[in-house]
């Protein structure tokens, strides 16, 4: 049996509009709090032992997961200034869909996601 959804059918279902703008939220709070509670380095070096335990044969997208969770420069401890197009920059790392990610803020904009007015 094969199905067809579409973005936008999925967008006009009411639990897919809500699923979708939660997940592309939670990726940015996932990011955002492993920025923050994990220093750059220690997720380079939790990454490098994890390979060796595993074998780098295992791991088929082993340079995306590297570039996500490599340093930003950012410190949370004594910092006086903004790291500069942080977390923009670190966000952008992981490309998602320009037009998908529109899509999902149209709908946010123009509807009421969760049915409560």
């Amino acid at each position: 049996v094969y199905i067809q959804q579409t973005l936008k059918n999925i967008l006009l279902d009411e639990n897919g509009k809500q699923l979708l703008s939660e997940a592309l939220y939670l990726f940015g709070v996932m990011l955002l709090l492993l920025d923050q509670r994990i220093d750059g380095i220690i997720r380079e070096r939790l990454l490098i032992t994890y390979l060796r335990f595993v074998g780098q044969n295992e791991l088929e997208e082993v340079h995306e997961v590297a570039h996500l969770i490599e340093r930003t420069g950012y410190t949370p401890y004594g910092a006086k200034k903004r790291t500069p197009n942080y977390p923009e920059k670190y966000l952008s790392r992981l490309k998602l869909p320009k037009t998908a990610v529109s899509m999902i803020i149209g709908r946010l904009r123009s509807d009421d996601v969760y049915n409560q007015i």
